[in-house]
């Protein structure tokens, strides 16, 4: 028994050590060298994953993409269900405050459980379709549905590791990175 329990404590800080590394040491993803990335559809000022990652920047410059659209996810406190992730999500520590990355107005604001919010930003895309945008993980600021809302205005604060972007265009998920 005694050995089980040793076992089951070194596998516990190996994983913490390794998450740790991964969060602030080891934020690799594919797009962390594409700073020149351009996109076929233009959805507005900021079109692609780099251009947001570079506005978090401005507020935690250690700023990474530790999660991207279509990664599998399994069953956690986020999800009841596996499956797959149809968003961006971006690093940083509790607090570090969330820029809007699109103009709109805020049309939602979503309690995602402990402590946790989602705001939900509407506009336009340059062509006119509609486009909502979801900003989840967040600790509330004083922001209100009908709010209009500027790229760069704080929308909320980061409440635990990270913001979880999702986008819609015209009532369909979007992979806003491509």
């Amino acid at each position: 028994m005694k050995n089980n329990k040793k076992i089951l404590y070194i596998c516990f800080i190996i994983y913490n050590i390794a998450l740790i590394i991964f969060i602030f040491g080891g934020c690799n993803s594919p797009f962390d060298d594409l700073d020149n990335l351009n996109t076929s559809v233009n959805i507005g000022r900021i079109n692609n994953v780099i251009l947001y990652k570079d506005l978090m920047k401005s507020n935690y410059p250690e700023t990474c993409i530790t999660g991207e659209f279509n990664d599998w996810r399994s069953v956690s406190k986020y999800r009841s269900k596996a499956g797959y992730h149809l968003g961006y999500d971006f690093a940083a520590p509790e607090g570090t405050k969330v820029p809007a990355g699109w103009e709109g107005t805020v049309t939602d604001i979503i309690y995602w459980g402990y402590r946790e919010f989602a705001v939900e930003v509407t506009g336009t895309t340059e062509t006119g379709a509609k486009q909502i945008t979801q900003y989840g993980h967040l600790k509330p600021v004083k922001i209100y549905i009908g709010d209009k809302v500027k790229v760069g205005q704080t929308i909320g604060k980061i409440a635990v590791d990270h913001v979880d972007i999702k986008m819609k265009i015209n009532g369909e998920y979007y992979d806003w990175g491509q």
